[in-house]
């Protein structure tokens, strides 16, 4: 069973991702939110009233805790929102690290994934596929959409 991984740049994060997210996630199951520094959640207006007791909160503070985090979590629905300013601090090669692992567990065991990046486009973009959407930023190779079927692509 294939997942999908999107992967979107954004200028802010609000209740119309969250909600996206959580719609196609269903009402059934776990899901997990991992955030980086810079990155508020309002629980209470930002996710419907159901999901709140359903929803795994995680705070990402380095790179390799990201890495460890995405290899040890099951393959329950994932909504990874990162601030620019951070993700661009990481090294090339741990980034390529995560891309893979989430090109893995979505193509592999099922893994629906968002990933959301808020803020500026930069060199992080290189090293991740090169799959981003944005609405507000002119990115320049993307997926229709920002989904990245894995039943389209084999």
């Amino acid at each position: 069973m294939s997942g999908h991984l999107r992967m979107m740049i954004s200028d802010n994060l609000g209740a119309a991702e969250f909600g996206r997210f959580m719609e196609e996630a269903g009402d059934g199951g776990k899901k997990h939110l991992m955030v980086s520094d810079g990155i508020m959640v309002d629980f209470l207006r930002q996710f419907p009233e159901n999901a709140v007791e359903s929803v795994m909160v995680q705070r990402i503070l380095t790179s390799y805790q990201m890495q460890k985090a995405l290899m040890e979590t099951d393959n329950d629905p994932h909504f990874i929102g990162i601030r620019s300013e951070i993700i661009s601090s990481w090294e090339p090669d741990i980034l390529q690290s995560i891309y893979d692992i989430m090109k893995i567990k979505s193509y592999y065991r099922g893994c629906m994934i968002y990933f959301y990046v808020i803020g500026e486009p930069g060199i992080f973009m290189q090293y991740m596929g090169k799959r981003f959407v944005s609405l507000e930023h002119n990115v320049e190779k993307h997926v229709e959409g920002g989904l990245y079927s894995w039943e389209e692509q084999h």
